[in-house]
């Protein structure tokens, strides 16, 4: 190999690592500019939550993302208890209502009690049911609007997982300018 032949090899290769040194300062910026955008987009989303769920100010969106799932599942948890609890006071009022009526049979058949005693019991058993159904229809429209609430909040949170998916898989994808590609491979 000659010196002429060095020299341009030589140039060559400086055109390269120019090339390559501009190259990896535009990735160096895309990569800054993707990491202000994704934490911008994390204080969004924690402003938008933090009134809801408590978490570390250095959490990630997976971190977060946890919690409304754990805050979800305690909710439920929470609801279903709740539900059961009121079925079963239903069943006894039914049950117990069902008593009712027989004692009011027995009451009215031997003439046990006298009939203001037995209206004022009667009227006090019917007002204790109907107290005790107006607040299983509260806990029930509740049950339904935390069900709803939840729902929701599962589908928001399924869209920006989506969402952030989404844009992170566009944003890593590395662009490659055409006249490089068009370049033969130079040994």
């Amino acid at each position: 190999m000659n010196v002429e032949e060095e020299g341009n090899e030589i140039e060559q290769l400086r055109e390269s690592v120019s090339f390559l040194t501009n190259q990896c300062a535009q990735l160096d910026e895309a990569n800054r500019a993707w990491q202000q955008y994704q934490a911008a987009q994390l204080e969004n989303f924690r402003s938008k939550v933090q009134d809801y769920l408590s978490f570390d100010e250095n959490a990630s969106f997976d971190i977060i993302a946890q919690e409304i799932v754990e805050q979800i599942s305690k909710e439920r948890e929470d609801f279903n208890e709740k539900y059961e609890a009121i079925e079963k006071a239903n069943d006894k009022l039914r049950s117990g209502t069902s008593i009712f009526i027989i004692d009011f049979f027995y009451l009215r058949f031997f003439n046990v009690a006298s009939t203001g005693n037995f209206e004022s019991i009667q009227e006090s058993y019917m007002n204790t049911i109907n107290e005790l159904n107006e607040q299983l229809l509260v806990m029930k429209d509740r049950c339904e609007e935390l069900a709803a609430e939840k729902q929701f909040l599962s589908i928001e949170l399924e869209k920006r997982c989506v969402e952030i998916d989404r844009e992170h898989s566009k944003q890593t994808i590395e662009k490659v300018p055409s006249n490089i590609l068009r370049q033969p491979f130079k040994e």
